[in-house]
């Protein structure tokens, strides 16, 4: 019997109505950081254990949740 397809824990799906609502909100966000000139990063939302346990070791291990880490963010401004 085939597996029925699953999310990995702590992730979850955002219907049509709440991704309007969170692009609105993220979209304003964006234009207030460009407006004070800082640039937009994007970095994986998903990171395998094996990088994580060699960056972090022992602390990685004390996580309550290995299973992943999300970083979206501004980087410094930029000279105008």
């Amino acid at each position: 019997m085939a597996q029925k397809p699953s999310i990995p824990k702590g992730t979850r799906d955002f219907g049509h109505e709440e991704m309007a609502r969170r692009n609105y909100i993220f979209d304003t966000i964006r234009s207030v950081f460009r407006l004070y000139g800082f640039n937009q990063i994007e970095t994986p939302a998903m990171e395998n254990l094996s990088t994580l346990m060699g960056k972090y070791g022992e602390r990685a291990t004390s996580c309550s949740s290995k299973s992943s880490i999300q970083a979206t963010g501004f980087a410094a401004p930029t000279a105008r």
